[in-house]
């Protein structure tokens, strides 16, 4: 596990380090700082970072103004002597929030918690990753390759797949949700009820009335708008800019 610490005060981020490498050794520190503009500039890198351990109050300002001006590509536990942004902290992606001073029992039980929900996202990932997509037209069934498919659509009781070219595949699934969830969430966002889309056809996003977005999708001489509700907006607007 690489992982990067934030930390302004010395003494707490020498025995961070102490408990830290005597608790998981095989965890690399690749990185360290007290500052708020070096955290800035370090995720404006893009690292290769599986866990960052970050203190609300950095030297130079409070630890949320990253998340305002950056990408952070890696799950935080939170090490502060502030329990007033407990709830603010758990809106980013946090693991845990330690309170100081950090005893190595806390510390074990917030590194557990993480290592629990990465290894559940990645077998998730591994069993949701399929390669194709079995078709049928008339009698007969064709496999079609998941990096074709520029959106999926639900009619009726089936699920049509519209491939990059434009070309409309009626696919053996009768349940887009289910299709969903098999495909890659790294490429694919469901938009809707009715519509699964590929990171490749999205041709513009555009704000829309009372907090929607309005998704304009593009697949050869093929053009599609859906609507994204406001519940969905967040969420599809992290997946679109992690991309």
């Amino acid at each position: 596990m690489k992982v990067v610490i934030f930390e302004d005060e010395l003494y707490a981020r020498e025995q961070l380090k102490r408990n830290l490498q005597r608790l998981k050794p095989d965890y690399e520190i690749i990185y360290e700082s007290d500052s708020l503009v070096e955290a800035i500039n370090y995720f404006n890198s893009v690292p290769e970072v599986d866990l960052a351990f970050m203190d609300i109050e950095l030297a130079d300002g409070n630890c949320f103004d990253i998340f305002e001006r950056v990408n952070v590509p890696c799950p935080i536990i939170f090490t502060t002597a502030y329990s007033d942004f407990a709830l603010k902290a758990f809106r980013t992606d946090s693991v845990d929030y330690i309170l100081k001073p950090v005893t190595e029992s806390a510390l074990l039980m917030a590194i557990n918690k993480f290592e629990l929900r990465k290894g559940r996202i990645e077998s998730t990932e591994k069993k949701s990753e399929i390669k194709r997509i079995l078709c049928t037209r008339g009698d007969n069934y064709s496999a079609l390759d998941i990096n074709d498919i520029a959106w999926l659509q639900s009619e009726d009781k089936y699920v049509v797949a519209i491939t990059n070219d434009g070309v409309r595949h009626l696919t053996s699934s009768n349940n887009l949700a289910s299709l969903s969830e098999s495909l890659n969430a790294f490429d694919f966002f469901q938009l809707s009820r009715n519509c699964t889309v590929s990171f490749r056809a999205i041709k513009r996003v555009s704000k829309y009335f009372r907090g929607r977005l309005s998704i304009t999708l593009s697949a050869g001489p093929v053009n599609e708008k859906v609507l994204v509700s406001a519940l969905r907006r967040e969420s599809f607007l992290n997946w679109y800019a992690s991309l």
